[in-house]
Parts: C-alpha cells; structure tokens; sequence
C-alpha cells in the first residue's frame, strides 16, 4: 500500500508538470498570432508578474515586509546590459550574474530580518532601493549616466526579437508559477506560514528561522533580478525610473489586488491593473481616477484579495463533491520514507535519555528581566516517563522558566539539562530550534496553527527539520522532496489518529473549534517523536470533558510510550489528579516539590496557592 501511495503522489507530480508544459505550448501559440505592441504589454506584464511573484513570497507568504523588489530587478536588468555590453559571457552570463548577486544582497537582508520586523524592516528595504537609486543615477557611464541601456540584441540560432522575448517570459512566468506553488505546497511554504503567524512557535517546531529567513529573502530577490532581465530584455531599454518606489508600491497593490499568498491572485492582480490603463485610456486623466477606485473598490468588498474572493464563493456554490479532497490513506506499516524523515529529524542533536533517569533538570536557574527577578533558585528534575505537574498563580514563574529551556529567556544563573545534555546555561543559549530537534516538543498557552494551512499541513510542520530539499529542489519537485512529502502526510495523519482528531484532516485550520485546535497542536508535537513533552496550560478554555480527555491522553503518553510530560496548569484538579510529581512555585521560586498528595497537603501551598490559612 506504500508503493501504491507514493505512485499516487509521483502521478500527481507528473500530471502537474504536463500541464506547465502544455500552459507554456500554448502561450507561444497564443503570443505568436500577435503584433509587436500586444507583444510588449504581454513581455511586460509576464516580467512583471514574476516580480510580483517573489514580493508574494516575502509579505504573501512569510509575512516580512520588503520594498527593495525594484533594486533587484535593476540588478536584473542593468547587470544583464552590462554583462552583454562589457563581457563576452554572452546571455548564460547576463542571466546567471544579476541573479547570483542579487540573491547574495537578499541574504543580507534575510540576516537584517533576524532583527528589524513589520514597519522596520521595510524601512530597511526602502534604504537599499534608494541606494539602487542612487546608484543608477549618479553611478557614471557604467550605469548609463544616468539614462540607462539599450539593451543589445542577443542571437541564438538568429537574432531574438523583442516579440521572441514575450514568450520568453510569459514560459518563465509559467514555470516559476509552477515552481512557487511547489513551494507552496512543500514544508519550505508550511513553514513559511507558520513563520509568518507566530516566529516563536516556528523556532520552537525545530525550524531554523535563520536559514529560513535568509533563505526566503535570498530566493525573492534571485526571482526579482530574474524578472528584471527578463523585464529589459522586453522592453528593449532600461532606465532608472523602471525601477522606482512607485513600482514597489504597485507590484505591492498587484498582489493585495489579486489575494495575498495566492499565486494566481499576484498573476491576476498584475494582468488586470496592468491592463486598466489600456482599457481606460480613452478616457484620458480620468483613468487615473477610475484606475484607483476599482483597486479602493476591491479593497473594501473583498480585502483578502479577488482569487480568494472567488475560491470561497466556490466553495459555497459549487457541490461538495467537486470541492472536497480524496479520501486519505494510511499504510498499516510506517512506510521507509517515514522513517528517514523520523530518522533526519533527530540526527543533529538527539538525547541518550537512557543514559539518564532525569527527562529534565533545572539546576539553580535564575531569570532576569532588567532589575526584576522572575525566577530564582529553581532547582526542578523531571524524572523519565512520568507527568510532572507545575502550578502556581499568575506570575509565579511557570512560563519564564519554561522560556529558559527554549532559549527564549537568558539565564542570569544556573544551567538546565534534557537527557543528561547540557541545553542552557550562563553565556550559552541553545535556540529554539536546537531545542527541538535534539527530542523535546513544546504547545503554547494559545495554539498556533499557522496562517492558510490545513490540518494535515499545519501538523506536518513538526517534521520540518526532517525534510529534505532547499527552493531550488522544492520548486523543482524531486523525487527525494515527493517521497518526503509522503512520508510526512503518513506520519502526520497517524499523530492525528493518535490524538484521536475526529474531524476531516483536510479541514482548513479556521474552521477548528479550540478544543479542535489543541488537539492539533500537539498533534504537531507528536509527530516528530519527541522524548520529551512540554505543554503550557494545555486546558485553557476547554470544556471540562475536552480536558479530561486531553489529560487521560497524556498519561497514557507519558506511562504507556515512556515519554516525560511537563505540564504548566492552572486547572488544580487535573494536576494533582493525573500528575505523578507535582512542582508549586509562587513568586518565582519553587515552595513545595513531590507527591501529589503531598504537595496538596502542604501549609505553603495552601497559603500561596489554594487561598487557605
């Protein structure tokens, strides 16, 4: 049944592949039958599509906020002209070097994104724009002097035209459409999503968010010089003024117009205002005018973009049959390519909990925020295979130390093992992402699904340190990503079963009830395997039944499967009815450790925590 699985998912692969070929067929057929002006305004809106395209991927996507897309495409642009004009590395060469460079500077970025978000970082961006600016401008004759390039003819079997350079881009576009809804569909696009909900939640699911960073900008501005080349080539010329801030913000109006993250809606968003001046151009400065209240108009009646718009209409009005997904399969064996997945997901840093009783150890801990002291002497160990309770009212502490274990709080004092490896201490903060991979899960006090995904993607996250492929593979679909994605849709739907998911594992994350939600989230955590299991107020609005359940689950983890639960509770009862140590703090510092039964019966306890005297 494995075999027969992956042939499915391979067939699909397939099917998709051979309509890009057909798509891009039938673009030339299409574009041959036009004059040279229909063969610019094509040439130009496919160029500026692929643009669009890699500013999607940054702010549709990853949620980071760019304005720099224009200096990339200039880098495309004037480095081709350049290369053609002062080299002898022919059109191989114009291609390759704007992209390589540009993909170099977008890394740049990427390490700037680790710092600087939302408003900030898209001021930083501005600044590389103008810089680009200033460049083309006053760069002297390398740079046109300030009045750009005729871009000279290139011949490969006979000289391509301008109209040759329309198809050109319109079978690019075609194939980078293809290559990011791969993406999108890979666990570079889940990972993407959930980068853009919630960058803690993603670190803390084993996700590099530096290479993942950095790698988003660098794969944007690689597609941005792309189109540049591309955009000049069809053109015939470039000049500064092609690549200003006004083309940033409407290449930003481009892809809010046609739906945010959607691939079809940064085409479409840029085919349709590209084409409203033509369309209106009789109507001589009215177009202006009309041109900003069809984009206003869409902007209020359907603020998530026009495609979304009309894929959810479809949704409503089409039947059922037409818009559900197949019915899922889980092989009774997990299959080989689950088994890489499990096996790569924790070779980097995984724990010898065998060699130790102690799941966790908190020795000495303190932790600082500025003068004030959040946790202090916190000296905790959770033993291999059990539930251990922490309790205590707001501001006790729980969360801050839980932080310290993830490398989200500094340690001002102490250190804190998992396994009996040394994972924090003073001037030696492991990341999240370091966290998790070396074996130990986390969920949070609100769970985080991530932005678009179903349920089977939003789980299939807990796998992304396992997964195979960079862009360039993942665009491409290779046979390693195809049987990665696999292995994670038959992992990620046994966690499923595991958490006992009732509802449809297509189900987009939205429509999830919360107790639905937790279930997923540690759903999540489950499925890359962890040895440890950390959750923070797992019951947090669920109905008393939901958390029963939840709590007769872990158990059954933690006694049945040998995996260690720490638990971060307000809820009393099901602390010290399930757990089997339970751990009391009140500002910031452990006042009672042991037995459930003991620690209910302890004076401090009751004073600080149950309101007695």
């Amino acid at each position: 049944m494995a075999m027969s699985g992956l042939s499915a998912w391979q067939g699909q692969a397939w099917r998709s592949a051979s309509v890009a070929v057909v798509a891009v067929i039938a673009a030339f057929l299409v574009i041959d039958g036009l004059d040279a002006y229909d063969n610019f305004v094509v040439g130009t809106i496919a160029a500026t599509a692929i643009a669009a395209l890699s500013l999607n991927l940054l702010i549709g996507n990853a949620g980071l906020f760019s304005l720099a897309t224009p200096a990339f495409m200039a880098t495309g642009a004037y480095g081709a002209a350049i290369v053609l004009q002062h080299t002898s590395l022919g059109i191989v060469g114009a291609f390759l070097i704007p992209i390589v460079i540009s993909m170099l500077i977008g890394g740049l970025l990427g390490l700037l994104a680790l710092r600087l978000r939302g408003f900030y970082l898209g001021l930083s961006t501005l600044g590389l724009l103008q810089v680009a600016q200033y460049i083309l401008v006053q760069g002297g004759s390398l740079f046109g002097s300030g009045y750009g390039y005729a871009m000279l003819a290139v011949s490969i079997g006979g000289t391509i035209t301008i109209e040759d350079w329309s198809g050109i881009a319109t079978a690019v576009l075609v194939v980078v459409a293809a290559c990011s809804w791969s993406i999108r569909k890979s666990a570079i696009g889940r990972g993407l999503a959930l980068l853009r909900h919630h960058e803690v939640v993603a670190g803390c699911t084993g996700m590099n968010i530096v290479r993942l960073k950095v790698g988003a900008f660098s794969a944007s501005a690689g597609l941005g010089a792309l189109a540049g080349v591309l955009f000049g080539f069809a053109q015939g010329v470039v000049s500064p003024d092609q690549f200003s801030l006004t083309v940033a913000v409407s290449l930003l109006a481009y892809i809010v117009f046609g739906g945010m993250g959607s691939i079809a809606g940064a085409i479409i968003g840029t085919t349709v205002l590209l084409l409203l001046p033509q369309i209106f151009s009789s109507l001589g400065q009215s177009q202006g005018i009309l041109n900003a209240a069809v984009l206003l108009g869409v902007v209020v009646i359907a603020p998530q973009g026009m495609v979304p718009l009309a894929v959810n209409a479809a949704k409503r009005w089409l039947p059922a049959n037409l818009t559900r997904r197949h019915t899922r399969t889980t092989p009774t064996t997990v299959s080989p390519e689950a088994t890489q997945i499990l096996r790569r997901s924790r070779e980097e840093g995984v724990l010898d909990t065998a060699r130790s009783s102690i799941a966790i150890k908190f020795d000495n801990v303190e932790v600082r925020y500025g003068g004030v002291v959040a946790v202090k002497n916190f000296s905790v160990e959770v033993r291999k295979g059990t539930m251990h309770g922490l309790i205590g009212p707001n501001g006790a502490g729980k969360s801050s130390a839980v932080g310290a274990l993830f490398g989200l709080n500094r340690l001002s004092s102490g250190s804190i093992e998992v396994g009996g490896k040394l994972m924090q201490r003073v001037g030696k903060v492991s990341p999240p992402w370091e966290v998790a991979i070396a074996g130990i899960g986390r969920t949070f006090q609100t769970p985080v699904a991530g932005v678009g995904l179903t349920v089977l993607e939003s789980v299939q996250n807990g796998l992304f340190a396992g997964m195979r492929g960079g862009y360039a593979r993942t665009g491409l679909r290779t046979s390693g990503v195809l049987r990665d994605e696999y292995g994670a849709a038959e992992l990620a739907n046994r966690a499923l079963d595991l958490v006992r998911f009732a509802s449809d594992h297509y189900k987009p994350i939205s429509e999830l009830t919360l107790g639905e939600l937790r279930r997923v989230e540690l759903a999540r955590v489950l499925v890359g395997d962890p040895e440890v299991i950390v959750l923070d107020e797992p019951t947090s609005g669920l109905e008393l039944a939901d958390a029963d359940a939840l709590f007769d689950l872990l158990r059954e983890l933690a006694r049945n499967e040998n995996r260690s639960v720490l638990v971060v509770e307000h809820n009393v009862r099901l602390i010290f009815g399930y757990s089997d140590d339970v751990t009391v703090m009140n500002l910031g510092e452990v006042i009672a450790h042991g037995a459930p039964d003991d620690v209910s019966r302890h004076v401090a306890v009751k004073e600080a925590y149950l309101g007695a005297r």
